[in-house]
């Protein structure tokens, strides 16, 4: 676990310090998400409202949870209730975002007819003896397996986050090793360097703590200061 001291929306309310997984876990579970399930989620999270918002899924960085809620345009969640969100998904809602079109759910024939019908795609569907909600759920199933995860931005939340959380004390002292041997064997001409802000440093920094994932910039710059 890390502690990390999160503000509130004044300075007024002052300071409070939470836990959160460390961030190899945090990974893990984002690794092992089905984008599937997760799009699905989401879209009938939107699907449910008709005002313009977002439907979003995260993965709570405190508990490891995925959560999926549904926020109004124009609303400011309280920083207490939202750093610890690593959003992967989201989805608009309103003026029609989530509904799929004629050409999604009828084949060439039935758009002919429809053409001439008077009223909705769902009335049409059903006039037809269709189930509606079994196309839906085609298009849906199709939309989920097209679905990928933006995994720069997830990144970035990642960085952001974990740049702001206290040093891992565990992994400050591996690096503390790291930087001794390192700067030793550029001392004896060996080629190199111990700037974090190669992306080759960060990788051979990993490779000797062992670590799952290559570390971010922000939390390994964090190290280089406190060292």
């Amino acid at each position: 676990m890390r502690k990390i001291t999160i503000s509130g929306y004044s300075a007024s309310e002052g300071t409070r310090t939470f836990e959160i997984l460390d961030r190899p876990k945090i990974e893990e579970i984002i690794d092992n998400l089905s984008t599937v399930d997760i799009y699905e989620r989401t879209y009938r999270e939107a699907a449910g409202y008709t005002h313009s918002g977002s439907a979003y899924t995260y993965v709570n960085a405190m508990t490891g949870e995925l959560k999926t809620y549904w926020l109004s345009n124009n609303t400011i969640e309280h920083p207490w209730s939202s750093f610890n969100q690593i959003i992967v998904c989201s989805v608009k809602s309103g003026n029609g975002s989530t509904d799929f079109d004629s050409g999604d759910m009828l084949d060439d024939e039935e758009q002919k007819e429809f053409r001439e019908f008077n009223g909705s795609l769902e009335e049409f569907i059903t006039k037809t003896d269709t189930d509606f909600d079994e196309r839906l759920q085609n298009c849906i199933d199709h939309e989920s397996v097209e679905f990928e995860m933006d995994w720069d931005d997830i990144e970035r939340q990642l960085d952001d986050l974990y740049g702001k959380a206290e040093i891992d004390e565990e992994l400050f002292e591996q690096y503390k090793e790291w930087r001794k041997v390192s700067e030793e064997m550029l001392s004896d001409g060996f080629k190199g360097s111990i700037d974090c802000g190669e992306s080759s440093v960060r990788e051979d920094f990993s490779a000797y703590t062992k670590l799952p994932k290559v570390i971010g910039f922000k939390e390994m710059f964090a190290m280089e200061k406190a060292y």
